[in-house]
């Protein structure tokens, strides 16, 4: 398992209680920090905003801390597993530093940037911080996030964004915002007071008289199962056209060769015949299923009827 290692000579990754030196004779005990899941467990960090669970809409922030026990060299920001760069880091943390004063440069460990949340599509994303140490150790933070936005990812023009035909509903910390006009499309929209922030935030925005992420996705599911649906009716109507066939078959068999069953046969057979035909009227795939069963049963007592007449006229 990689870990990170201090000491030198360090000639390989070890797990932590293990000798590694390729000379014995000057052999070195060195510790390695990493954890299970392969995270460095010497690096502290948090990652404070994206806010796990979250919406969010146009520019707001990635921002957290992180510390070490040799300093941090980088912070790398991920967006659904996709490398988008490195946040600056050094911004003042007083707190950390209190928190951690045996780290180095504690007090000056925030990370932060200004970040478009409506550069990605609408709907649930995931954003990763991997904070790296000069050892090349690693750690990671992550949140999930859900992204609400207007049809542009950026609207220039001030002019775009028109209120005048707007109408406004509150509810205990939210906003609703109908007919907001943005490049010349009606919206819904809604505000929530975001503690983090300390203002109000966009958390939903709806085409008016469009559907919501919502109601998409419900549209999309019931069309995956209608597609299901139209399926299992494909096959049910292909069984039931080979029912019919056997049906017609055994029937115009049993009107010939019938006679030579005995009574008690006859009279199965021909009650398997009517219910059979009473089958074709159902969309159940089980009883379709067993109405084909029941046919090759008749087919082979009717076969059998047949091969004892042949028998029969061959002997006189």
């Amino acid at each position: 398992m990689m870990g990170d290692c201090y000491g030198d000579p360090c000639k390989e990754w070890v797990n932590k209680g293990k000798w590694n030196d390729q000379n014995s004779d000057t052999a070195l005990w060195f510790i390695c920090e990493w954890n299970s899941d392969g995270q460095n467990d010497r690096i502290i960090m948090a990652l404070e905003e994206p806010v796990n669970s979250s919406i969010y809409s146009g520019i707001s922030n990635v921002r957290g801390w992180a510390v070490a026990p040799q300093g941090l060299q980088k912070i790398e920001m991920y967006v659904d597993g996709a490398l988008q760069g490195n946040i600056p880091l050094g911004g003042r943390r007083s707190d950390v530093g209190t928190a951690y004063p045996g780290y180095p440069g504690s007090a000056d460990s925030g990370f932060a940037m200004a970040y478009n949340y409506s550069n990605l599509s609408a709907g649930s994303h995931t954003l990763t911080v991997r904070a790296y140490d000069p050892t090349g150790g690693a750690r990671d933070a992550s949140a999930s996030f859900t992204v609400a936005r207007f049809a542009s990812p950026f609207l220039t023009d001030p002019a775009a964004v028109n209120l005048d035909q707007a109408t406004l509903a509150r509810s205990s910390n939210t906003i609703a915002v109908q007919n907001l006009l943005a490049a010349g499309q009606p919206y819904t929209a809604q505000l929530t007071w975001r503690t983090a922030t300390q203002g109000f935030a966009l958390t939903q925005i709806n085409p008016a008289g469009g559907l919501s992420q919502g109601e998409i996705d419900q549209i999309i599911h019931e069309a995956e199962e209608n597609k299901l649906a139209d399926q299992k009716r494909k096959v049910v109507r292909q069984l039931k056209n080979k029912l019919e066939g056997q049906i017609t078959g055994n029937e115009r068999v049993f009107r010939e060769f019938g006679k030579l069953l005995g009574a008690d046969e006859r009279d199965r057979i021909a009650r398997t015949l009517e219910h059979s035909r009473e089958v074709l009227t159902s969309e159940e795939r089980g009883e379709i299923d067993n109405a084909l069963l029941d046919m090759q049963g008749v087919s082979r007592l009717l076969t059998a009827a047949m091969l004892y007449k042949g028998d029969k006229i061959d002997k006189d």
